[in-house]
């Protein structure tokens, strides 16, 4: 299971094991940069020696009706991690080619997909879906941070795909 930033690793991990693996789930995931490589020649480090604030999170990530303790959770997992780290996320999901995240074949696959997302487009959600044989979609109402903002909705699209499998 992947979200976000780690759904290429996990795509990559799961055709390394692919003997091991009996499913993959992906929440907000994408396959190929969701805005311009030219963006990359933008130095990014900077933007992160300051922890954003609370508005930022909200309307990137966990959307307008965040809850005050998940926000603080959220800041504080931002600070957690050095300025240098998340500017080289940027910069590596920035340069991001579908090439580079194989999509294992016979893997059954389960995308739940936020359909409040601002971070990652449209086209880039449609073409992590193509990406795949036959994945199973769930568009959820949700900003970006599916599992953080929806886990119930999360959990049972889950429950059901497993479930569907046995």
């Amino acid at each position: 299971m992947g979200e976000s930033f780690s759904s290429p690793l996990v795509m990559r991990l799961a055709e390394q094991e692919r003997h091991r693996v009996r499913a993959l789930v992906l929440a907000g995931g994408f396959c190929s940069s969701p805005a311009s490589p030219a963006l990359s020649l933008i130095p990014v480090q900077p933007l992160f020696l300051i922890p954003p604030p609370a508005a930022v999170l909200r309307k990137f990530l966990v959307g307008p009706d965040a809850s005050e303790p998940l926000i603080a959770r959220l800041s504080e997992a931002v600070r957690s991690v050095p300025s240098a780290i998340l500017a080289e996320r940027v910069r590596v999901i920035l340069a991001l080619e579908e090439k580079d995240c194989p999509a294992p074949a016979d893997v059954p696959t389960l995308l739940l997909q936020a359909k409040q997302d601002v971070i990652i487009p449209w086209e880039t959600q449609s073409r992590l879906e193509r990406h795949f044989t036959e994945p199973t979609v769930i568009w959820i109402d949700s900003p970006h941070l599916l599992l953080a903002t929806r886990a119930e909705a999360c959990r049972e699209a889950v429950l059901t795909f497993l479930s569907e499998r046995n």
